[in-house]
């Protein structure tokens, strides 16, 4: 709602008349729906009113793009505000992103923290109500600065998220004189993860605090793994996402 209200101030004053934004939703869950139409219709401008247009968002990456651009895009909406499953495979909301991008139309998330949105060269219309999961190492920093432990070890899935992660946590631990080790192993598959491989390793750094990112189901399979491979862990701390 305030960046199609943004947008309209953009197309300067409306002289008296009434003007017309309307607003597209793509939701994955349709209880969803009056509450995004409440919020929209709260008053912000009396010039201004809001339109919504719906559409329940399918988990074909390509049957979601067709929805966007026949039931949504040619309603002239100013603005489109997006959910998925939180489970969802990256490459749904990416097919929006790209087609939104395509028709410069501006992208609303409410909750995908996928990194690969934060590329604005990639993707210049796409924005979000929550922090990418590379933010996460700030706050970890401040963790270990917080408790005086100047060495630790990372942990993270080998994907793009995983990636970015282990880069912000490398440069952030430089910047704070904060020795983290895992260069040689703290990447794990995020499919199949050698859980007892890794933890071995962590082992033999002798070092205890241990900063972890996986997403939910990555990490449920990295921690059955650690927990099923009956190696000493108890002195271990896990800093997780």
């Amino acid at each position: 709602m305030l960046i199609a209200a943004a947008l309209l101030s953009l197309l300067g004053p409306c002289g008296g008349e009434v003007t017309t934004v309307n607003i597209g939703l793509l939701l994955h869950d349709e209880s969803l729906r009056d509450v995004a139409d409440q919020a929209i219709s709260t008053p912000v401008n009396k010039d201004v009113q809001y339109k919504t247009f719906y559409r329940a968002a399918t988990a074909n990456p390509i049957n979601a793009a067709l929805d966007l651009c026949e039931s949504l895009v040619q309603h002239r909406v100013a603005v489109l505000i997006v959910t998925y499953p939180v489970n969802q495979p990256e490459v749904l909301p990416v097919s929006i992103a790209y087609t939104c991008s395509f028709y410069r139309l501006p992208i609303i998330s409410i909750h995908t923290r996928d990194t690969i949105f934060s590329e604005k060269n990639i993707h210049p219309m796409f924005l979000r109500l929550v922090t990418p999961v590379d933010a996460e190492p700030a706050v970890w920093m401040e963790l270990l600065i917080y408790f005086k432990w100047r060495k630790a070890l990372i942990v993270t899935s080998s994907d793009h998220n995983g990636n970015r992660v282990y880069e912000a946590a490398v440069t952030q631990a430089a910047n704070n004189n904060i020795q983290l080790s895992g260069d040689n192993f703290g990447f794990y598959n995020p499919d199949a993860p050698d859980a007892r491989t890794v933890v071995q390793r962590i082992l033999e750094e002798q070092i205890n605090i241990v900063l972890f990112y996986g997403s939910d189901e990555a990490s449920g399979r990295f921690f059955k793994g650690v927990y099923e491979s009956n190696l000493p862990i108890s002195q271990l701390v896990w800093i997780v996402s």
